[in-house]
C-alpha cells in the first residue's frame, strides 16, 4: 500500500508537506504530474515540487513546444472564452453592419449608411484589439511565471 501509484484526488487530499515530499511524487505518474501542474492551481512549493520532480525524470520535458502551447491555453481557460466571445462580436458586428448600411442605402439614406459601416468598423476593430490585449497578457504572465521557474532553478543550482 506504501508504494501503490498516487491518483489526483488522493494527492489533492494530502497536506502540503506530504505533496512536496520525494516519497509521495515518485509514486504519482509522470503525466499525472503534468495534468497536477498544468490543470490544477496548487501553492509555489508543491508546484516548484512537482516540476523538479519532472525534470529529475526527464530534463527535457518543459522544452517539449506541444507542452508550453498545452501550458498556455489551460492557463486562465475563462480569459481564452472572452477572446473568442469578443472574435466573434467582431464578426457580428461587422455582418450586422453590412445588412444595416445595404437597407439604409436602399431606403435612401447612403450617408447615415456609411456611417453606420464606418462606426460598427471602428467597433469591431475595437473588439478584436481587445482581444489581442487579452492574449498578450495572458502571454505575458506565462512568461513571469517562467522567468521565476529559471530564478528558482539558478538558485538552486547557486546553493
Amino acid at each position: 500500500m506504501k508504494n501503490d501509484p498516487i491518483d489526483i484526488e488522493t494527492f489533492l487530499a494530502l497536506s502540503e508537506d506530504e505533496k512536496c515530499s520525494e516519497e509521495t511524487l515518485k509514486r504519482i505518474d509522470t503525466q499525472v504530474l503534468d495534468q497536477l501542474l498544468t490543470e490544477y492551481v496548487l501553492s509555489d512549493e508543491v508546484a516548484t515540487a512537482i516540476y523538479d520532480e519532472i525534470i529529475l525524470r526527464s530534463p527535457n520535458y518543459f522544452e517539449n513546444d506541444e507542452f508550453i502551447a498545452k501550458q498556455k491555453k489551460l492557463r486562465y481557460p475563462n480569459l481564452h472564452k472572452a477572446i473568442g466571445i469578443y472574435k466573434a462580436v467582431s464578426v457580428v458586428i461587422c455582418l450586422s453592419s453590412i445588412i444595416t448600411a445595404r437597407y439604409l442605402i436602399v431606403i435612401k439614406m447612403p450617408v447615415i449608411g456609411i456611417i453606420t459601416i464606418a462606426l460598427s468598423i471602428l467597433y469591431a476593430v475595437l473588439a478584436l484589439a481587445t482581444s489581442e490585449a487579452i492574449k498578450l497578457f495572458i502571454d505575458i504572465a506565462y512568461d513571469i511565471s517562467e522567468i521565476k521557474k529559471s530564478t528558482i532553478e539558478f538558485h538552486r543550482d547557486k546553493a
